[in-house]
């Protein structure tokens, strides 16, 4: 049995174990640069998300106002509804005015 396992047993050189770990190196050299383009890919869409945050502030910043606007021509609205509420004259009031108004200009003969 131990004759079988010296015989696959292979010497290596240094020059082989030389070529073996520059192979390796090669090929962690190659997951690195997947690395490294998965990661630029990564910062290209990080940098598009940020341009897109930036437009959006713009945007809410712009709705603020837009928002700050409306309420302050509701305020102006619902003062003008409160005016006229106040000085609205009732329909009872307006036909008790209109009969006095007919009487006086009877009376007047107009």
């Amino acid at each position: 049995m131990k004759e079988k396992i010296k015989e696959k047993t292979k010497k290596v050189s240094i020059e082989d174990l030389a070529i073996m770990t520059a192979n390796g190196f090669n090929r962690i050299d190659k997951r690195f640069d997947s690395i490294d383009q998965r990661f630029d890919k990564i910062e290209g869409d990080i940098d598009v998300m940020k341009e897109d945050i930036s437009v959006m502030k713009d945007d809410i910043e712009i709705l603020k106002e837009d928002v700050e606007t409306i309420k302050d021509r509701l305020v102006e609205t619902n003062d003008r509804i409160d005016f006229l509420a106040k000085t609205r004259v009732s329909h009872e009031g307006h036909e008790i005015l209109k009969s006095r108004v007919t009487r006086i200009e009877k009376f007047i003969k107009i």
